[in-house]
């Protein structure tokens, strides 16, 4: 169980260093976004990593954030 936290941990962590060298791009948050949600609520432990990805993703997509800050 532990080995599954740390590679959903680490896949997480992945994905928002790639996106933290992306350019602006509003398409990746409707991609990402429900797979991180689901995650979230599967394991909450991984809510530092998830609302780390979410902040990165807000600099690259904001006008998406911004319309859906609330479901968050």
């Amino acid at each position: 169980l532990h080995q599954n936290f740390d590679q959903k941990d680490s896949i997480i962590s992945c994905i928002t260093s790639l996106i933290s060298h992306s350019n602006t791009n509003e398409k990746l948050y409707s991609i990402l976004v429900p797979n991180l949600i689901s995650s979230l609520n599967e394991d909450p432990n991984l809510m530092k990593s998830i609302f780390n990805c979410f902040g990165t993703l807000s600099k690259i997509s904001p006008e998406s954030f911004l319309q859906n800050k609330e479901s968050i």
